[in-house]
């Protein structure tokens, strides 16, 4: 017997959008349709906003972690005796 994905997809359908991992810019796109068709006091309209919110917090953080982690990093320049201002 052998595998037959088409068979495997059928019984495994793909998750609605709203249940995949998405991109921030999905998130925000699919922010801007809900803003459209049902107005920012639905409660899809509400959770695509708290998922926006959790996701800019987590980049936010990312960033700031691979600053950090760069920053560590990278030696300090040496300093050049002639070059500091006596005042």
């Amino acid at each position: 017997m052998s595998f037959d994905r088409h068979a495997a997809r059928d019984l495994n359908p793909p998750r609605k959008l709203a249940e995949r991992e998405q991109t921030p810019i999905d998130v925000m796109l699919t922010a801007a349709a809900l803003l459209e068709t049902h107005g920012p006091q639905s409660s899809e309209c509400r959770a695509t906003a708290e998922r926006l919110r959790r996701l800019s917090r987590a980049l936010a953080d990312a960033a700031s972690a691979e600053v950090r982690a760069t920053a560590r990093a990278a030696p300090m320049p040496a300093r050049d005796p002639r070059s500091i201002r006596h005042g």
